[in-house]
């Protein structure tokens, strides 16, 4: 029998002067989208490492908010931040993708991030 395997990609995410290597899975489901600017899903651990107090507390203050439905059919309206720049790797190609925004997610296992269905073009 043919089992539905998780589709992951090496990711760089470069912010705030940091480098972070990381996997992303590659989710057909999520179409959100922020001012017709992607959004990914980030591990909530990593959200908090990757972006600054202010900068969670400018986008709450902005009311810079995205209203997601997870696959549980739980719904949550999340502050989106933009990251400066995601790099993702796949057959030896690596493609930079600019505009990217992130909402906080849960704390995921087998992965950092939940990409974007948009992303396919690029993988």
């Amino acid at each position: 029998s043919c089992r539905n395997r998780e589709i992951t990609y090496k990711i760089k995410i470069i912010h705030n002067g940091k480098e972070y290597r990381l996997r992303g899975f590659y989710d057909t489901g999520n179409n959100l989208y922020y001012n017709s600017k992607a959004v990914i899903v980030l591990d909530k651990k990593l959200f908090k490492k990757i972006f600054t107090i202010d900068e969670i507390y400018s986008a709450e203050y902005n009311k810079n908010y995205v209203e997601c439905t997870f696959a549980d059919g739980k719904k949550s309206i999340l502050p989106v931040i933009k990251i400066e720049k995601l790099l993702l790797y796949s057959d030896k190609k690596m493609n930079t993708i600019l505009n990217v925004m992130a909402v906080c997610g849960s704390d995921f296992n087998n992965y950092d991030i939940i990409l974007h269905n948009s992303f396919k073009t690029e993988v």
